[in-house]
């Protein structure tokens, strides 16, 4: 009878460790795919991945997945995956039949994901709704956003200027302009620098009808741009938003001292400053509304470690009781998993463009004000349009200029 037991606590212990190696190779596969910039070919390695339902790194396919698809401007699919994702990230471990991922290693559980990922996956959940004039639905994702958006210390919730800023565009196309105006107040306490922020509440407060607070919002405006630079306060300047994410976002790493938890570490990028532009015209510099490494540090890592580690010690010791030497299987190491594909930060600008198909222009720079041709991109076709109409074009500025420029 022992040795029955000793048998089959061998073979799951060996089950254990074999699970989903496979996955987790081919999935950092295609994230090296995509921090070279060869973002089709990282597309092919990630997507047979998605059939592997029952991969405990599957949610993590899905968000790699969403941002592979999102810089091919694929925006169907990309709404896809990030729904998916959400949908997997949303159930919990004892809801699924799975008592047995409480007997495994952190890195052999089910992935869950952390606060910011989520809010990330819901703000570009949002964003596709938009780009596909679904309003209401855009709605949702960015009141799920806020609801996810959590952190350690007073005023560190609800923080993600991006998903307010976006949620604020959405609301203008809506007519919604009391919702606006909650939106862009918002990013303007978290960015009281963002100057098309402050554009946004005066055209919001126009159209409501507020004068004062457009006049307060104008001057801030003028106060932060140059005179070249700005659209007509009447809202008729053609124009498009852009939304450029840059670089590569934060990963986890052991911690230092105490090697079975870990720790926030911010990836550092070249790519500092984007200018966007119609070629022969003066460009305008995006606003860095949003870092992703921020918002990871100050949402959690070591609480969530810390419950994993008691289940981990607690499954350690039963399995121990029934199988001599299980410990020395079932370690708690540090659990690294993060979605790598996410960007460092996020830009926004609105750039002056004619009203017929024209060519935009965007131009990477680095902290020390170098420009990089590798990063630099051309958008095509893109037409202006009065602000609270205006099309909202994403762009993605890949990581690892410098190691990509010398391959």
């Amino acid at each position: 009878m022992y040795e029955r037991r000793f048998l089959i606590g061998l073979l799951a212990i060996t089950a254990v460790l074999m699970a989903g190696c496979g996955a987790k190779s081919k999935l950092q596969s295609g994230q090296s795919q995509f921090f070279k910039g060869r973002v089709a070919k990282a597309e092919s390695i990630v997507e047979p991945l998605k059939e592997k339902t029952g991969d405990k790194d599957y949610p993590l396919v899905l968000l790699s997945m969403g941002s592979i698809q999102l810089s091919l401007g694929d925006y169907r699919q990309a709404g896809m995956c990030f729904q998916a994702a959400l949908t997997n990230l949303d159930v919990e471990i004892d809801a699924v039949g799975t008592a047995a991922q409480i007997f495994k290693s952190e890195t052999g559980r089910l992935y869950r994901g952390f606060p910011h990922e989520k809010v990330l996956a819901h703000m570009y959940l949002g964003l596709v709704y938009i780009q596909q004039g679904r309003l209401d639905e855009a709605r949702i994702e960015f009141a799920k956003a806020a609801e996810e958006d959590k952190g350690k210390e007073a005023g560190q919730d609800d923080d993600y200027a991006p998903a307010h800023y976006l949620d604020g565009l959405r609301a203008l196309k809506s007519g919604d302009y009391e919702h606006a105006r909650v939106s862009f107040r918002k990013v303007l306490e978290l960015k009281p620098e963002f100057a098309l922020g402050w554009y946004s509440l005066a055209r919001a407060s126009i159209l409501a009808h507020d004068e004062t607070e457009a006049d307060e919002a104008w001057e801030k405006y003028e106060s932060l741009t140059q005179s070249s630079e700005r659209l007509a306060r009447d809202g008729s300047t053609p124009c498009a938003v852009f939304m450029v994410d840059v670089g590569w976002g934060p990963h986890r790493d052991p911690d230092m001292l105490i090697g079975e938890f870990a720790v926030w570490k911010e990836t550092k990028n070249a790519a500092s400053v984007v200018r966007l532009g119609c070629a022969g015209k003066t460009p305008v510099s995006g606003f860095a509304a949003g870092d992703t490494y921020y918002q990871a540090s100050t949402t959690g890592g070591f609480g969530e470690d810390l419950k994993k580690k008691i289940v981990s010690v607690a499954a350690k010791e039963a399995v121990s009781q029934v199988v001599p030497f299980a410990g020395l299987f079932l370690k708690s190491e540090a659990d690294i998993r993060a979605w790598l594909t996410a960007p460092g930060s996020v830009h926004f600008a609105a750039v002056p463009v004619p009203s017929r198909p024209t060519t935009i222009e965007l131009t990477v720079v680095d902290k020390n004000g170098t420009i990089i041709p590798i990063d630099n991109q051309v958008l095509y076709y893109i037409a202006g349009r009065p602000f609270e109409e205006s099309q909202v074009i994403y762009a993605r500025v890949l990581p690892n200029a410098d190691y990509r420029r010398q391959m």
